[in-house]
């Protein structure tokens, strides 16, 4: 489910902004097994039939002809399994792509501006900020709000069972050969 899920996301996320726009690029991933973790090769087949209706192909191929283009040494890499179905894309970009949908369709977004509460009102919902002084707050009023960070989600709604994940990006140069 989380794999349709997340699958479909990416489809829908690609058909509204564009591929150009976020610079994706569909590449494939890797995993290296190690030593004794070769087991996991007789489970391929199992989960490319699981996934099979939902991505359309086959997410799993062992590909050990590829190692010594990565360099990793022999004695360390049982197999190397390449999976599709990966990608890579810009997230500057995509940001920017999606603020500019958000704006076409007449939402308004506020950047730096810290949310210290965000209640419910009769028409609405109530958001308290902080101005450049802490002791300087004021409100405001919409007609709906989106919590769309799990870092800070329970201080604005505390009795929302969300643990913060750790977000994480490696910025690398291109992989010569890959």
């Amino acid at each position: 489910e989380l794999v349709a899920e997340r699958w479909l996301g990416l489809a829908r996320l690609r058909e509204r902004v564009g591929d150009a726009a976020m610079r994706y690029e569909d590449l494939p991933g890797y995993d290296l097994l190690g030593p004794g973790h070769e087991d996991v090769l007789e489970r391929l087949p199992e989960l490319n039939r699981l996934l099979q209706p939902v991505l359309g192909f086959d997410a799993f191929v062992r590909d050990d002809a590829a190692l010594p283009r990565f360099g990793f040494p022999r004695a360390q890499v049982a197999a190397l399994v390449r999976s599709h179905g990966e990608g890579a894309l810009h997230s500057g970009h995509l940001l920017r792509a999606l603020l500019a949908r958000a704006q076409r369709l007449g939402a308004q977004v506020l950047a730096g501006v810290a949310v210290e509460a965000l209640e419910e009102a009769p028409d609405g919902a109530r958001l308290v900020v902080a101005r450049a002084e802490p002791s300087e707050r004021f409100a405001f009023r919409a007609q709906q709000a989106l919590v769309t960070t799990n870092a800070f989600a329970r201080t604005l709604l505390p009795a929302l069972d969300v643990v913060p994940g750790r977000g994480q990006v490696f910025v690398t140069a291109e992989v010569p050969g890959g």
